[in-house]
């Protein structure tokens, strides 16, 4: 009983509808497979000056290897961690510095091969070192015209190491390329219309070198050609699914699913690279599993480990691999049951509970998964009455993370 009064006490039933990951865009149309919210494993981090801890969590990015760079952004230095959050080195800090291999609350990180870049923000450069934390180089310095910066907040980098750059105080891109001889690109202003922005401070590429802005306080995406022509936009200001309140950071996996740290509404969406949305996870709250402000994001190669920095609590959260379940049949007709199977890879506790708009639970079930194969049922008939036709939600948690979909019973 624990587990469920968390659940639905907690979190109003506003929250559960939208965090809906409603592949099925029409939800009278047949059950098929799901993926679930990624699997919560662990966190590390607490505020304070000492190794592992955060004056003010940033970005973060990963190595080759696996090993997680943080931006300790009020600390003035970079972090280094192994995969499972074990202090490895740092380097930068304690103080405000100018000097090379300093920084000024260094905002955005990122890794290609073995070389290590940082945005040093309130330094208005962008800073090069190996992994180890050897300083190399630096470049940019305040102001707006070519090769000049205004607090960058965001780093990505294609595959021949060309550098871009959201160069937030400027409102605009700026590409910097690998081989000397060509100059900087630049695209953007400040404004609301395609191609504009308003402090701009997440930044990612696709396979193809497109480049995927989030326009922060704009409320969207907007993605670019790797020549800086706007091709497409999505979102708005809300709490919908497919909707923001302040996306941060954002980043690929390798089918070309686009995730973003949604900060102010505290969840993390997925879309497809034409924007359109395929699930939310996440949500408000203590609970191991919820954020309070993700402002950033990283994820391996399969199998997928997910990294996000949650500055609401100066953590740093690491997710496993998601679990595969399905919900069949859907819509559950006369005379049926629903079904709801689901693959876990160890032992692990679930809870599902089935709500209607009203918020009334019309099921509930908890226990402990086995490793394997897991198959719940769900009776639609209770007394001799079947549950009214119409739209219900299914929540499926599993250990500290949640999913929901739509479901339907016809009569």
């Amino acid at each position: 009983m624990k587990l469920k009064q968390i659940f639905f006490f907690i979190l109003p039933i506003s929250f559960l509808i939208l965090s809906c990951q409603n592949k099925n865009v029409n939800p009278l149309s047949p059950g098929t497979d799901f993926v679930s919210a990624p699997i919560f494993l662990k966190q590390w981090g607490a505020t304070g000056p000492s190794n592992g801890q955060f004056g003010q969590v940033g970005d973060l990015t990963l190595d080759s290897s696996g090993n997680v760079y943080t931006c300790d952004v009020t600390n003035n230095r970079v972090e280094k961690f192994d995969s499972n959050g074990n202090y490895l080195a740092q380097w930068g800090g304690p103080v405000t510095s100018a000097g090379a291999g300093q920084f000024n609350n260094p905002a955005a990180v990122a890794s290609f091969a073995t070389s290590l870049y940082v945005a040093d923000s309130g330094n208005n450069r962008i800073e090069s070192f190996d992994d180890n934390g050897d300083y190399g180089r630096s470049w940019g310095g305040g102001g707006s015209g070519v090769s000049q910066l205004s607090n960058p907040q965001a780093l990505a980098l294609d595959t021949n190491s060309n550098i871009y750059v959201a160069d937030t105080g400027n409102n605009r891109i700026e590409v910097f390329y690998s081989a000397a001889s060509i100059p900087p690109l630049i695209w953007g202003s400040a404004g609301t219309g395609p191609a504009s922005f308003e402090s701009p401070k997440g930044i990612a590429l696709d396979s193809s070198k497109n480049v995927y802005v989030a326009d922060t306080l704009n409320n969207r995406i907007q993605k670019f050609s790797p020549t800086g022509t706007f091709l497409k936009q999505w979102g708005s200001y809300g709490t919908s699914l497919g909707q923001f309140r302040s996306p941060e950071g954002i980043a690929f996996d390798s089918l070309g699913n686009l995730y973003v740290s949604d900060a102010g509404n505290a969840r993390i969406q997925e879309f497809d690279t034409s924007g359109d949305f395929l699930s939310s996870w996440g949500g408000q709250g203590d609970n191991l599993g919820q954020f309070q402000v993700p402002i950033s994001l990283a994820i391996t190669q399969p199998p997928y480990f997910f990294y996000i920095a949650d500055f609401g609590t100066n953590y740093v959260k690491k997710y496993g691999t998601p679990v595969t379940y399905s919900i069949f049949p859907n819509p559950v007709l006369p005379g049926e049951d629903l079904t709801i199977s689901f693959n876990s890879a160890s032992y692990i506790g679930f809870l599902i509970q089935i709500v209607d708009f009203n918020n009334n639970v019309v099921f509930s079930d908890q226990g402990q998964a086995v490793a394997g194969n897991n198959a719940i049922q769900w009776d639609t008939t209770s007394g001799g009455s079947r549950v009214p036709a119409g739209v219900y939600l299914l929540s499926l948690t599993l250990g500290h993370s949640s999913v929901n979909e739509k479901i339907s019973v016809a009569n």
